[in-house]
């Protein structure tokens, strides 16, 4: 839903790098509160059996470790793509990667959580060390799920943002309706 989230972590309170596994960590400050509106973002990663779906279709080539019998079952998350191969799967599924703003709030609640379940870091909320082999289901770990219900926000495997990095876009994005990241 639209309305305020906080952005962001604040080094002298939380020790370690926050979930968000699209940032460095350190360049993820300062804290802040942003306001974004509504927006829509999938429960689940796309999994081998959807990303399927859009390569039968689409004709687009086949993302690395696609043939890896370890990460290549169907209720797994696709793994071994790369940013353009995400931007491309969205445009066929008429979606688009959400900005990094979108994917630290639908990961960290409108509270700022450090994890998707809390402050607490807890190794059996999610895919951390590869319990499940390489990867688990995109449905696995529902008690790590995030305060929107977004399951595998922190373990599991990489998500892509639209945004580019840039070291300074915490130091220099403002309480804005749609922080749309760096240009």
């Amino acid at each position: 839903p639209a309305g305020n989230f906080i952005l962001g972590f604040d080094p002298s309170v939380e020790i370690k790098p926050f979930i968000s596994e699209n940032t460095t960590g350190l360049n993820a400050q300062p804290k802040q509160t942003l306001f974004l509106e509504t927006f829509f973002i999938d429960q689940y990663e796309v999994s081998n059996k959807h990303y399927g779906e859009f390569l039968k279709a689409s004709g687009h080539p086949s993302p690395a470790y696609w043939d890896d019998h370890r990460r290549n079952k169907p209720q797994q998350p696709v793994s071994g793509v790369n940013w353009n191969d995400a931007n491309a799967f969205c445009s066929w599924a008429n979606k688009r990667l959400p900005t990094e703003a979108e994917w630290e709030k639908a990961a960290r609640g409108p509270e700022g959580f450090k994890y998707p379940w809390g402050d607490k870091y807890d190794a059996s909320m999610g895919n951390y060390g590869r319990k499940q082999e390489l990867t688990a289901n995109v449905d696995a770990y529902p008690q790590g799920k995030s305060p929107y219900g977004v399951y595998n926000m922190s373990g599991n495997v990489f998500e892509w943002v639209n945004d580019w990095y840039d070291p300074n876009y915490y130091k220099t994005t403002k309480t804005i309706l749609k922080p749309t990241g760096p240009q």
